[in-house]
């Protein structure tokens, strides 16, 4: 039998949803602005890819790739993740491994931010993970032109202009489906980049956050 814990009351999450090459990266490290914690194991920088950093969690990305091959999948797929998929993750043993990781990430920050385009992907299966500890939880939403993403997946993965199209729309679906109900804000990239204290402070005025004006200059200075 699955024993779930719940977390404090006063613990909140912020999940950033989106398509790869959207932002997601960018948005992620500006929640640390409205004092958000991203944790203390964040993926490195990749040369030619994103060389500023991911701002992802390692264990919570290595967490999907393990869920999506275990039914098969990968996040450039266009097959839609079920809800027989979601409960074959939960008979072997993912919910509860996703609980866990997710109850340790955040036991040390009162509001803790994590993002991986794969999430969007199997949105059904962290839902799941957020209701069983019942925290309070707000979306970002991370929004990019299309031609910009496929361009992008073109020149990092060779992917075809079809295809990543399909990508795209499914994710923005996903991501949009997936945040039904819950707080959550739609940030598209480029204005993020054009006007970054108007976007987050949306965001903030939005999810009740308060900007900090020195990590503000210091992510427009020395980030963006």
């Amino acid at each position: 039998m699955e024993h779930f814990v719940k977390i404090g009351d006063n613990r909140r999450i912020i999940v950033v949803l989106g398509m790869h090459r959207s932002g997601t990266s960018a948005i992620t490290r500006g929640l640390q602005v409205l004092g958000a914690s991203l944790g203390e194991n964040l993926m490195p920088p990749a040369v030619d890819n994103n060389e500023k950093g991911f701002f992802e969690d390692i264990e919570i990305n290595a967490l999907n790739i393990q869920a999506l091959h275990a039914i098969g999948s990968e996040w450039f797929y266009l097959v839609p993740i079920t809800s027989h998929d979601v409960q074959f993750l939960r008979e072997n043993g993912y919910i509860l491994q996703a609980v866990e990781l997710l109850r340790k990430k955040i036991e040390s920050a009162n509001i803790f931010a994590f993002k991986d385009p794969r999430i969007a992907k199997i949105s059904l299966f962290w839902n799941q993970v957020i209701e069983h500890l019942q925290l309070d939880v707000s979306y970002v939403i991370a929004l990019r032109h299309p031609l910009s993403v496929v361009k992008s997946l073109e020149k990092r993965d060779g992917f075809f202009p079809e295809h990543s199209y399909f990508l795209w729309l499914d994710h923005v679906l996903e991501s949009l489906r997936g945040s039904t109900g819950k707080s959550r804000v739609l940030i598209d990239y480029d204005r993020l980049i054009k006007s970054p204290d108007i976007e987050l402070s949306r965001l903030a005025d939005a999810f009740h956050l308060h900007v900090n004006h020195i990590e503000l200059e210091d992510y427009k200075n020395n980030f963006l």
